[in-house]
């Protein structure tokens, strides 16, 4: 069995889970936050002593800290372990890959809210209506 990792993501606290588990969903993360995406996981995770499956949002703003872990768990197992590693790694590796169809390309000069006026908004005129 691996050692184990605590993971605080803000705004969650933290949680145990399995050492490889969690440097692979750091390194998702950090993925996911290049590509200005997001994306969700459910990673296996002990807390408060107990077994559990915890879902996380991962974005380009999710700030994530994984520290080692000395939980005395050497007799628990968590559920999944393999297959979460696999589905991470499988995930990192398609972000990564050029023209993956998860890779977000957006062209220099493109608007993708051509009728937002942010001049308005800088004179304090926002939602003012037209003279």
């Amino acid at each position: 069995m691996s050692g184990f990792k605590r993971v605080f993501i803000a705004g969650f606290g933290g949680a145990v889970t399995d050492a490889r588990v969690a440097d692979l969903l750091l390194e998702y993360a950090v993925q996911v936050g290049r590509l200005g995406t997001t994306d969700s996981v459910t990673i296996p995770t002990i807390r408060h002593g107990r077994l559990r499956r915890t879902s996380l949002l991962l974005g380009p703003a999710t700030q994530i800290v994984v520290i080692d872990d000395d939980v005395r768990t050497e007799m628990v197992e968590l559920l999944s372990v393999e297959e979460v590693r696999s589905d991470l790694g499988r995930r990192i590796l398609t972000l990564s890959q050029p023209g993956s169809t998860r890779d977000i390309e957006q062209d220099e000069g493109t608007d993708v809210f051509p009728d937002l006026d942010l001049g308005s908004c800088a004179t304090g005129s926002a939602g003012a209506s037209p003279a």
